[in-house]
């Protein structure tokens, strides 16, 4: 069964919990990356890049 075939078969409920875990993990990778970058940025800062980033 494809990938697509299995999200189909799925409630909209359940969907909607995989994009809001898979939009929660994206925001996670994207702080950690900025931190990378930035190692002495405050958070306020982080989440103003984050935020740019976003736009």
């Amino acid at each position: 069964m494809k990938q697509i075939d299995l999200y189909r078969n799925m409630s909209g409920e359940k969907r909607l919990e995989i994009a809001f875990r898979l939009s929660d993990l994206v925001r996670e990778l994207a702080i950690l990356n900025i931190k990378s970058d930035n190692k002495n940025l405050s958070h306020k800062k982080v989440i103003h890049k984050l935020n740019k980033r976003l736009e």
